[in-house]
């Protein structure tokens, strides 16, 4: 079915483009969209929506977080979800391929996300690997993590229970170095043999690609829906959990929000509970049938997401409220983030639940960690299996043979992970890769996507002085991002408006002379036709409104257009299915990659605040910036050497990017 361009102003006259589409009959697609919707569920909901949106919203002030949280969902979450999921199911590719298809020097981008997350599993699976350890242990008579013989009172108990679970976490589990900076080098081998377990289901699960993932995710998402339930339903019986929910979603502290690091924190825990940026949800979406709505779904995943957070949150603070009253200590005292929630407090309070009951739900607690962290794994898998499968060296290859050398790979980069200075190191790349070069890469994702699209095109449509303006406009932009974020962070937080103003001014004056240049109209006489210059062929025939939208707005509404084509080419013409609107055009050109540069530029001003991250000296921080400047040289040598990249070229699915654009006169 053929779809007619909206014209965004000039270029009519004698000829006009005309698109067809082509299905991609040889490429496997989900069994139907709900597996892809519950495949993509399953990898956004994981562990942080567990450990670390309830201990965000307790720490900001409860309730009025989710102010905060809620608009990143709508401004950074759902638009970045609706391009990834967009681009996957029009062209048909992984990452790589669909960012070269928008421009061949976009692959290395593409490549830095797929990277990224293959960074993550790595050190990801280790977590699941502690679950799965943890569960083991879950069938002892006596819980391993609690005091064997705990003194009568409640404040001694408390501190003999946290020294047991402190002792297991570190030198049971981990093995863990006392000091970061004296490492022994010594690989825990039963974390060892859960890791590698860990590895051969992820292995197993991708091994036919989405064929087999299919079959499994049903099962991934489900379970850990019914034992959140069957938690959320168990505390709340437990004594004290009122008080812990109270404290959870019950207090109403707004004065939190004046803090700048309740809008960054919530903005981060968006970003990364929904898995964007990691090549994930372009890889799903590549093998989504071409009538499936990419707005519908990334709304129906995102807000499934959110959900699963909120209610998480009832679950964690009922047995925390519970394990406080048994102390006889407040759930800000119990309250903790992260793996130590996980697998410290929270197996502390599931401890004093009567004997056969603590068995039964520390099994389903970690039971669940596992379903919420294996989903995750695999998709993050099956993104580097996609990329790997779409290059023209491993193209020929079973997807049985990459699943393998994904999951070998794998499992070697995760045995650095197990020494003992294995969870200092997890600490500190997951900090740099999360907070540095994801947020970089999301940054570069809204800056390539509606501000480079098509570029020539646009000014060729705004006219002569099209290239110009347009110029100036995002010049204009792109500095006042760098000088409202420089100014900002480095006055005093008092003066922190300061920053935001310098911005808004830049952005004034660049926008109205990027306007200005864009609807003057050279005389003739100019000096340009003084030199000899030839005239353009197909002078712009845009009007002055016309010319204005395409300043503001042209490559964002070029693709924006092009991705609806895509959405619209095979459903009939009484069949109006959700397209992409205007306003996602806004969000992703202006609003998102400013709210991308405050979240990076807040964690470059900590890092050089605190001298580092978490107190590790300079080794760690150098191991962590390397694996943020692998990602980023990517991009580089993308952008400079793209022929570098060539192995990623896949002529038939960057040419029928969409649609295939042809020129046919007359019409």
């Amino acid at each position: 079915m053929a779809v007619p361009q909206q014209d965004l102003g000039g270029g009519g006259g004698a000829e006009e483009e005309n698109y067809t589409y082509e299905e991609d009959s040889t490429r496997a697609q989900w069994k139907t969209r709900w597996h892809f919707v519950v495949g993509a569920i399953g990898s956004a909901v994981g562990l942080g929506n567990l450990w670390r949106f309830p201990f965000l919203v307790y720490r900001y002030g409860g309730g009025p977080f989710l102010i905060p949280y809620f608009l990143a969902l709508v401004f950074v979450g759902i638009p970045l979800l609706i391009l990834e999921f967009a681009l996957g199911q029009s062209c048909g590719g992984g990452n790589v391929v669909c960012w070269g298809a928008l421009h061949k020097r976009l692959r290395g981008l593409g490549l830095a996300a797929v990277y990224a997350g293959f960074v993550v599993v790595t050190y990801y699976n280790i977590i699941i690997a502690l679950s799965i350890f943890y569960g083991i242990f879950s069938f002892s008579k006596h819980l391993p993590w609690v005091a064997s013989n705990p003194p009568a009172d409640p404040s001694e108990r408390a501190a003999a229970n946290v020294a047991a679970s402190d002792a297991f976490f570190s030198e049971k589990a981990l093995h863990l170095a006392a000091d970061p900076d004296l490492p022994g080098m010594i690989a825990a081998g039963n974390l060892i043999a859960a890791v590698l377990f860990t590895w051969i289901l992820v292995g197993l699960i991708i091994n036919n690609g989405v064929k087999s993932v299919t079959n499994v995710v049903f099962w991934t998402v489900g379970l850990p829906c019914v034992t959140l339930i069957v938690l959320i339903i168990s505390g709340a019986a437990l004594p004290g959990s009122l008080d812990g929910v109270r404290g959870y979603l019950g207090t109403w502290d707004m004065s939190k929000l004046a803090d700048a690091s309740a809008w960054s924190s919530a903005t981060s825990q968006i970003f990364f509970s929904i898995g964007i940026c990691f090549g994930i949800m372009t890889a799903y979406a590549s093998y989504n049938g071409k009538r499936m709505s990419a707005v519908k779904d990334a709304i129906i995943v995102s807000s499934f997401n959110s959900f699963y957070s909120v209610m998480a949150g009832f679950a964690v603070y009922a047995v925390l409220g519970n394990l406080a009253l048994t102390e006889g200590s407040s759930v800000e005292s119990v309250m903790v983030a992260g793996p130590s929630l996980a697998f410290k407090t929270f197996p502390i309070a599931l401890a004093q639940l009567p004997m056969g009951a603590k068995q039964f739900f520390c099994i389903l607690f970690f039971g669940t960690l596992f379903f919420l962290g294996i989903d995750s794994s695999f998709s993050l898998c099956e993104a580097a299996a996609t990329a790997l499968h779409d290059s023209c060296a491993l193209r020929h290859l079973d997807q049985r043979m990459i699943a393998t050398i994904v999951s070998v790979f794998g499992f070697m980069c995760s045995l650095l992970y197990t020494a003992d200075i294995g969870y200092y190191l997890l600490d500190v790349v997951d900090h740099y890769t999360n907070n540095l070069l994801v947020v970089a890469i999301g940054f570069l994702y809204c800056i390539s996507a509606t501000w480079l699209y098509r570029l020539d095109e646009v000014e060729e449509k705004i006219g002569p002085t099209g290239k110009h303006a347009l110029g100036i406009h995002n010049a204009a932009w792109l500095c006042a991002i760098i000088v409202g974020n420089v100014v900002g962070f480095a006055v005093d937080p008092k003066f922190f408006y300061v920053g935001p103003i310098l911005a808004v001014v830049i952005v004034l004056v660049g926008t109205l002379s990027a306007i200005v240049v864009a609807v003057k109209k050279k005389p003739s006489g100019s000096k340009d036709e003084e030199r000899g210059a030839a005239r353009p062929a197909n002078p712009s025939s845009a009007t002055t409104k016309e010319r204005v939208v395409l300043v503001l707005l042209g490559p964002a509404e070029m693709l924006r257009n092009d991705l609806n084509r895509c959405i619209l080419a095979l459903y009939d013409a009484n069949i109006h299915p959700w397209t992409i609107h205007i306003a996602w055009s806004i969000v992703v050109k202006y609003i998102t990659p400013t709210v991308l540069s405050i979240v990076f530029s807040s964690t470059i001003n900590d890092l050089a605040r605190e001298g580092g991250y978490g107190g590790y000296s300079i080794g760690y921080q150098l191991f962590g910036a390397g694996v943020v400047f692998v990602g980023l040289l990517l991009v580089v040598i993308g952008v400079a050497v793209p022929d570098a990249l060539d192995v990623w070229v896949d002529d038939v699915r960057e040419s029928l990017f969409i649609i295939t654009r042809r020129r046919t006169p007359g019409r």
